[in-house]
């Protein structure tokens, strides 16, 4: 028994002086000032300071990149980079170890944070860069978001400092695998070229998404009787592409869909079956599975891709399955100012089962605008900067199914 006592005794004078320490260091960093979020305190990334935290691609000589003392949003300096991608460097980026390379844990963050850093260019107006960021783990995953336009806080990049705010669940952490509690650096890959001044990169605190949300109405007693009325009147728009309006609504066994449309050139489009998209023409793709991973970059078997040909003869075709629509009715008019559509897609015949309401669903929506020659225009709702919704459904906004209740 005196054994016993003597090892606990020991013990607990081991954990005792293990304990305190740790909870002075806590203390002290709590007091000392420094940004944080909760208990995250690794915040600065960049701001002035060039150490080996920062380092370039060397080979091929396709990046350049110089501390500034003449330009700089806080501080003394800013970044200067300028890159040209060839096939002379097969990766062209640059990386952020921060916080002296230390296993960063952004676990309890992720969901409520941003990355957040300023840039300006010496006066060429930028909608978008051509870059990807990555926030790789210490195992060599990471997780990944492309650039995409709403990203710039003041809509555009220009000889001005703009705001670029990325919320860290825009990277894609569930399809890579990537550790979240053990960050090891920001990466971001340069495609094409570019000139670009960057300064003050960080971690704030943030709420929100990038993705643009929807609601769908869902009239899960029945049919909609009176589809072919006006209908939509009684909503506000699912979506608006520039000034065009597109509603959506569903019932147990039907898609319905109406937009005004704003077309000079109205229900032109002399293409037919996959093609239907190089003329006047309305895509809609969603998700059937609420628990696809909206950051995914490939479709799956619950994702659907249609479109309807906008022409006083329409048709609808559904890309997925190389084939018709059987069964859709369609109708269209043309105004003073476009055309209207009215159209009830069967979900049956694109292999889709009603959506459940409250459920959050991938989707996008596209106008494809053209002539008899072809699309001279597409209009994308919750990507417009991004082409590819037909493969990518990480570039998708999000739908969420409400009950149907016209307003009075």
């Amino acid at each position: 028994m005196r054994h016993i006592f003597i090892i606990s005794s020991i013990l607990a004078i081991g954990i005792s002086s293990c304990v305190a320490p740790l909870e002075l260091f806590e203390e002290s960093r709590v007091d000392s000032g420094e940004d944080h979020i909760g208990n995250f305190y690794s915040t600065a990334l960049y701001n002035d300071d060039l150490s080996n935290e920062v380092w370039f691609t060397k080979e091929g000589g396709c990046v350049q990149w110089e501390k500034v003392n003449d330009v700089a949003y806080s501080g003394t300096s800013s970044l200067h980079i300028t890159w040209n991608r060839s096939d002379d460097c097969p990766w062209t980026g640059m990386g952020f170890g921060w916080d002296a390379w230390s296993g960063k844990n952004m676990g309890q963050v992720y969901d409520r944070s941003a990355l957040r850093f300023k840039v300006r260019t010496d006066g060429k107006v930028l909608k978008t860069l051509p870059i990807a960021l990555g926030l790789e783990d210490y195992s060599g995953m990471g997780a990944w978001v492309g650039f995409a336009g709403k990203m710039i806080e003041e809509g555009e990049i220009g000889s001005d400092w703009s705001t670029v705010t990325i919320p860290i669940l825009a990277f894609n952490w569930s399809e890579q695998d990537a550790d979240v509690t053990n960050i090891k650096q920001l990466l971001i890959e340069f495609a094409a070229s570019g000139d670009i001044y960057i300064d003050d990169v960080r971690i704030i605190e943030h709420q929100g998404s990038l993705k643009s949300r929807a609601d769908i109405m869902m009239k899960a007693d029945g049919l909609m009787t009176d589809w072919k009325a006006n209908w939509h009147s009684a909503m506000s728009p699912t979506v608006m592409l520039e000034e065009n309006a597109i509603y959506l609504a569903m019932d147990t066994s039907y898609l319905y869909i109406a937009a005004e449309v704003k077309d000079k050139d109205p229900l032109q489009n002399s293409n037919t079956g996959d093609r239907i998209w190089d003329g006047d023409a309305i895509e809609v793709a969603f998700s059937t599975n609420s628990r696809s991973p909206l950051g995914r970059s490939f479709f799956m078997t619950t994702d659907k891709h249609f479109g309807i040909k906008a022409t006083a003869e329409p048709e609808v075709w559904d890309w997925r399955s190389k084939s018709k629509v059987e069964g859709a009715e369609v109708t269209t008019e043309k105004n003073s100012q476009g055309y209207f559509l009215n159209a009830r897609i069967p979900l049956a015949s694109i292999g889709a089962k009603p959506l459940e309401v409250g459920g959050i669903f991938g989707l996008e929506v596209a106008l494809d605008q053209g002539d008899s020659q072809g699309r001279k225009v597409q209009y994308r709702w919750n990507n417009p900067d991004v082409e590819g919704f037909n493969t990518n459904p990480s570039i998708w906004g999000e739908a969420r199914i409400i009950p149907f209740n016209l307003r009075p």
